[in-house]
């Protein structure tokens, strides 16, 4: 019999091999069809479920492949535009954090510009 820990890392080796943004919805039909699998066949062994399915890396390659050519560039596209979303995002904010700090540095050396006085000793020690 099949554990549902097998199945879970099953599942979770899968997902490793996809895209992020087809990962839930590969996890969701897999995990489906795994578990009516495993209703029907109550007696079969994870080596059955990976002669049923495949290999991890196998059923995910071949997942992305049967999608209809339109639907798989519409959401690897997806998910490009979210990492590049996200990338920008960190470097406004690493931009940000820089142009503060200097701007706090230059500040901070404009208002120790007047805070210096000259010391004059004169010939006889009398300091002015």
């Amino acid at each position: 019999m099949i554990s549902q820990k097998e199945i879970k890392q099953y599942l979770n080796n899968v997902k490793k091999n996809c895209p992020y943004s087809l990962r839930r919805r590969l996890s969701a039909e897999l995990e489906s069809a795994i578990s009516e699998y495993a209703e029907e066949n109550p007696d079969k062994t994870t080596g059955d479920l990976i002669s049923r399915f495949g290999e991890a890396d196998k059923y995910a390659e071949e997942y992305i492949m049967e999608m209809p050519a339109a639907e798989r560039t519409r959401i690897l596209k997806k998910g490009k535009t979210t990492l590049v979303i996200a990338f920008s995002a960190i470097l406004v904010v690493f931009v940000a954090v820089v142009a503060f700090a200097a701007w706090a540095i230059y500040d901070d050396y404009l208002s120790d510009i007047g805070s210096y006085s000259v010391i004059t000793i004169t010939d006889n020690g009398v300091i002015k």
